[in-house]
């Protein structure tokens, strides 16, 4: 049994903003493989094929820094679901 393989590559332009100020310029990339088994009986070549996959949109991913008060709420919610769930599970039992 011979196969064919086709690789597809896409890639992504990223550029990273630090909080300093620091810009960097950088690609993410994803790659698919795709095999293809071919019989003996058939009259094809095993081949590689290489296809790339420029994206023309920039994804742009920015540091932040949340406020405590912003923390400080998550965190309150958490407590109160774990109050919740305790208290429904305490009814139910």
């Amino acid at each position: 049994m011979v196969s064919a393989a086709e690789t597809c590559l896409q890639l992504v332009p990223t550029q990273y903003r630090k909080r300093g100020g620091k810009e960097l310029e950088a690609h993410q990339y994803s790659v698919t493989e795709y095999y293809t088994a071919i019989s003996m009986n058939e009259l094809a070549v095993p081949a590689v094929f290489f296809s790339y996959d420029f994206s023309p949109v920039m994804l742009t991913i920015e540091e932040q820094r949340r406020p405590l008060l912003h923390f400080l709420t998550r965190v309150c919610a958490v407590v109160g679901g774990v109050f919740a769930v305790a208290g429904l599970l305490a009814k139910l039992l």
